[in-house]
């Protein structure tokens, strides 16, 4: 089916809102422990993981909601509503007089934010499948975009201002998505229609079997990765001392600077033999360079092990990814991403409670030698995934 302009003028629009979303999404996680020592005076390390922890929840449950309702409306008027109030949600979270009304409120608005995970399926479905590979790299490159300008931001922010700010500047964002969504829907195209329920053949032998595979790269891709991120920038403090936020922060977002700089390379990813390869010797990498972070004499090794890092963690994401859409037909890619997506949601739950439980108890080098066990376990369950009797054929549909 050939792309029409419309296509194209939603596609972008729809990257837009991805770029605003992720930007939104990140702008406060690299610095929650600061967050809640500078505005509540809370210092306790597993704060950061039960507030990561509860709000993922509240996200693991309504994302499941929204799936469903999309079925039903469609995605952007339904994101229409549900970011306009996480908006309203956002601001009042600027000003909660304590954690309780913090935590409370901030998990309202991730309920109503987790909507948004609804367009990546949403780009898939009207950029059609030939388009596939471009989307994903399309989206990892927005993803890491999103996190990059988010902790160079969130950095200097709370390095001059009062971090409440930062929570006002999200809350704009999303209502900034609000907008965009009102302005796509005036496009006439069939992908801001109802959409028609259709009847799903029934399931190819070895289904279930292959998105258990996949369901399990993405639990231990997030879990090893969510390991490191709550405590990086206190780690950065403690090993490196005088380092200031804007440098934390920079280091941060170096793997995300990474991932910008070869997504546009990753989009003729298409065989099953390259993408097994390249997860095989990304999880590898991963390992090492989570490892290599921990002992890195300086701030020159280091960088050069966050560059390799950042490297590896984009191409396990992009081939997890490909894999889910490759390995989905039409009728069922919504249902297979909500499995992923709950699977996802569970690493960004437990791995923040270990990692916050480790430095408590142990020290805040301990979530780098659990990372390294993560990242190395990849390698058996890629194996597992490529088995002969997984492989599928490619669907039509």
């Amino acid at each position: 089916m050939p792309t029409t302009r419309a296509d194209l003028r939603i596609r972008r629009w729809l990257l837009g809102i991805a770029v605003l979303s992720y930007l939104a999404d990140s702008m406060l996680v690299p610095f929650y422990p600061q967050y809640f020592q500078r505005v509540y005076g809370l210092a306790w390390p597993l704060a950061t993981g039960l507030y990561v922890a509860v709000c993922r929840l509240g996200v693991l449950g309504s994302f499941q909601l929204w799936a469903r309702l999309a079925q039903r409306v469609p995605v952007l008027r339904l994101l229409t509503y549900t970011q306009g109030a996480a908006g309203v949600l956002c601001l009042a979270c600027a000003a909660a007089p304590n954690v309780a009304s913090f935590v409370v409120l901030s998990v309202l608005a991730d309920l109503c934010k987790s909507s948004y995970l609804l367009l990546y399926p949403h780009l898939i479905r009207v950029a059609g499948r030939e388009q596939e590979a471009s989307i994903i790299a399309s989206m990892g490159f927005i993803v890491n975009l999103g996190i990059v300008l988010a902790a160079l931001a969130g950095g200097a922010l709370f390095d001059g201002l009062n971090p409440r700010y930062i929570v006002v500047g999200v809350g704009l964002l999303d209502f900034a998505q609000l907008f965009i969504s009102r302005h796509v829907l005036r496009i006439p195209h069939p992908s801001n229609e109802v959409p028609a329920p259709a009847e799903a053949p029934a399931p190819a032998a070895g289904n279930g079997r292959r998105l258990v595979g996949v369901a399990a790269l993405m639990f231990l891709f997030y879990f090893t990765f969510m390991l490191l991120r709550p405590f990086y920038t206190r780690y950065l403090a403690g090993a490196f001392p005088g380092i200031s936020l804007k440098a934390s922060g920079l280091l941060f977002v170096i793997p995300s600077l990474m991932a910008v700089g070869i997504a546009p390379f990753t989009r003729r990813l298409t065989a099953d033999h390259t993408i097994r390869s390249l997860l095989l010797g990304a999880a590898l990498v991963l390992g090492l360079t989570t490892l290599g972070q921990l002992v890195s004499p300086s701030l020159g090794w280091l960088v050069a092990a966050r560059v390799g890092y950042g490297a590896a963690l984009f191409l396990l994401e992009i081939g997890i990814d490909y894999l889910l859409f490759r390995w989905s037909a039409a009728h069922d890619m919504l249902g297979n991403y909500r499995v992923i997506n709950l699977m996802q949601n569970l690493a960004i739950i437990l791995a923040p409670l270990l990692a916050s439980y480790a430095v408590d108890t142990a020290s805040l080098t301990t979530p780098f030698l659990l990372a390294t066990a993560g990242a190395l376990a990849l390698v058996p369950v890629t194996l597992f995934c490529f088995r002969s009797a997984f492989r599928p054929a490619l669907y039509a549909a």
